[in-house]
Order: C-alpha cells, then structure tokens, then sequence
C-alpha cells in the first residue's frame, strides 16, 4: 500500500516537473521524455534485476563501486554545461541527458546507494 502512495508521489513531481519543463523549452521536454522511456527500456524491471544493458559495477577491495546511469548522466550534463564536451550542449541531447537522470533517480529507491560492501 506504501508502495503505491510513494509510487504516485513520484509520477505527480515527474508529472509536473515536465510540465513545468514544457514552457521553457517543448524540444528538451520530447527529448527528456524520450530519455526517460530510452533508460526505462535499457534498466531492469525491478532494483537488483539486471536490464537490458549492463550496469558497470567496479569492485574494489571490499567495497563494489556502482556507477548508476543517472550518475553517468549526471556527469554527461555537466561535461556538455561546461562545454567540455561541445556536442553535449546541444537542447536534444540536454533533454535526453536529464530524461536519464529523473528515470534513475524516480523508478529506483536504492538510487542513493553508489558505494556498497562486497558480498
């Protein structure tokens, strides 16, 4: 039952925040909302089950280094922000970069846990 209240939460902020998105720019909210649905397809169905694509999982002594795909987006925005990476600062890829990240950060309750021990 808690569940589906924090399940609802979640859809009503994602809901309004590309609402809110959509009177700054309609081409970054289609690309965020194809972002959104591309890493919903690429991740796994449930959190622990493996996706589509394989997630990068660095062990390093005792610890497992886990490099969630909203982190690698995150790291994406800044580096096209920064113009780093000048590709990057293009609106489409903007859109589908923060797409990415909501999906990682809403869809999954163990999106915090970056750093974990091994087994």
């Amino acid at each position: 039952m808690w569940e589906k209240i924090k399940l609802l939460k979640n859809k009503k902020l994602l809901i309004s925040s590309l609402g809110a998105l959509s009177f700054i720019s309609f081409p970054i909210t289609l690309a965020g909302v194809t972002g959104y649905f591309l890493a919903r397809w690429g991740g796994g169905k449930k959190v622990g089950l493996p996706g589509r694509i394989k997630s990068i999982i660095l062990n390093i002594g005792r610890y497992r280094l886990h490099f969630h795909h909203w982190l690698i987006g995150l790291s994406l925005f800044f580096l096209g922000i920064f113009d780093i990476v000048p590709v990057l600062k293009e609106t489409i890829f903007q859109g589908m970069i923060i797409g990415v990240i909501f999906q990682g950060i809403f869809d999954y309750p163990d999106w915090y846990k970056i750093i974990r021990r091994a087994l």
